[in-house]
């Protein structure tokens, strides 16, 4: 349980959390909404989708290398200020190539925001409470899921699209001054043995990834498990489709994954896992994960009309077991990785989960092109299983030498 003094102290870190989502949801459906207008067709949204992942390969290790040389609450204040200002230029874009130059530059430095709000938390609460603090901020990314689109699309109906870039402008800055607010003991005492070239602190990130067994597990555990999931979820429409529901009961499935996440991670805030518990979280939820999708994809080979009341239900179950898979993830990192590396292997880590992301939906689609919609959702339940299956028995056999020397040791990490 996490003790309420040092709840309190972690209000400016929720406050900032809740102010970037706010704004990255907002900022999106601003940006749809003009690009929709210019009528850019599929081939400027899929441009729009490149300029949003783009920077987090390339931009994001080098801000890890930033976060881990200088104050992190000096890289998070440049990045959302500089955000920003992108989202204040952008009030006045011309045309849509315009307007994808500034997404570019914008989501640059929103990459920069993560690795250092990711390597501060380890700085301000212990090991035994990283549990809980990671499921506050899930919890505030699935509310935020649930409501930053409903709000985005009310002021839509009021404000013109630039309009609501002035607001996420604001947001930004109101993230950056409460993350000032913070008290994180010797964050003015950063170490100068980090190497000045980004080469080399590339390959310090990469090397502590690599060199600590647990913690190369999760990575590619991650990384493989986004790669799965992303095989069918920008086919959801297609997949409500094809079971004779409207394209607008996509808003009760993400509802639906969102208060599943809320309720998991409700759950999960009340434990402090280790290592090893976090592990057998993360197999045993995306174990379940695998199943559940899998009878998804049964279902477009059996009905071509499904119950709505039973879609939600199964879409709640799947948001509450993602939840028992992701905090775990974000928990294994801040307890595996050294305070000095943790900027370079949060941004690392974020790179190799974006290149699955961008990659997968070019499968599926070739998937959905020669079998049915169903089939993608198979294939991803299967290959989720696998990952289950797989990190469960590496785990196991990474842990099993340390196992004896430790069993006079207390539970906690």
């Amino acid at each position: 349980m996490t003790d309420t003094p040092k709840q309190h102290r972690l209000i400016p870190l929720f406050l900032s959390a809740t102010a970037t989502s706010f704004a990255d949801w907002i900022d999106y459906l601003a940006i749809v909404a003009l690009l929709t207008h210019w009528q850019v067709g599929a081939w400027g949204l899929a441009w729009f989708a490149i300029a949003l992942a783009a920077p987090r390969l390339f931009v994001g290790p080098l801000a890890g290398m930033l976060t881990d040389r200088f104050p992190h609450k000096s890289v998070y204040l440049g990045a959302n200020i500089g955000r920003a200002l992108i989202c204040g230029v952008m009030i006045f874009s011309p045309n849509p190539i315009i307007l994808l130059i500034l997404v570019a530059l914008r989501t640059s430095f929103a990459s920069a925001s993560l690795p250092a709000s990711q390597a501060a938390i380890p700085n301000l609460v212990g090991p035994d409470q990283l549990t809980s603090v990671n499921s506050t901020l899930f919890t505030i990314r699935q509310l935020t899921r649930i409501l930053g689109p409903a709000l985005g699309g009310a002021l839509l109906l009021a404000l013109s699209s630039q309009s609501l870039f002035v607001l996420t402008a604001a947001l930004s800055v109101f993230a950056a001054l409460t993350f000032l607010l913070l008290e994180m003991p010797g964050e003015g005492r950063k170490s100068h043995q980090v190497s000045e070239t980004f080469l080399v602190n590339f390959k310090a990130g990469l090397t502590e990834i690599t060199g600590q067994p647990l913690l190369l597990l999760a990575t590619v555990y991650f990384a493989a498990s986004m790669f799965a999931t992303f095989l069918y979820d920008s086919f959801a429409v297609l997949y409500l489709d094809s079971l004779g529901m409207p394209a607008s009961f996509l808003g009760a499935v993400m509802a639906a994954l969102g208060a599943g996440g809320i309720a998991g991670a409700l759950l999960l805030g009340r434990l402090s896992l280790t290592t090893q518990k976090a592990f057998v979280s993360m197999t045993v939820s995306s174990a379940a994960i695998g199943a559940l999708i899998m009878l998804a994809g049964v279902l477009p080979y059996i009905t071509q009309s499904a119950s709505a009341l039973f879609l939600t239900v199964l879409f709640f179950v799947v948001g509450v077991a993602n939840s028992f898979a992701l905090i775990p993830y974000r928990t294994i990192v801040q307890l595996e990785t050294s305070k000095d590396k943790m900027g370079r292997v949060t941004a690392l880590s974020d790179a190799f989960v974006t290149a699955t992301m961008v990659s997968a939906p070019f499968f599926g689609s070739v998937i959905i092109s020669v079998f049915k919609i169903g089939a993608a959702f198979l294939v991803s339940g299967a290959i989720t299983l696998a990952i289950a299956a797989l990190t469960w028995i590496l785990a196991q056999r990474i842990t099993k030498p340390a196992a004896a020397p430790a069993s006079t040791n207390s539970m906690g990490t």
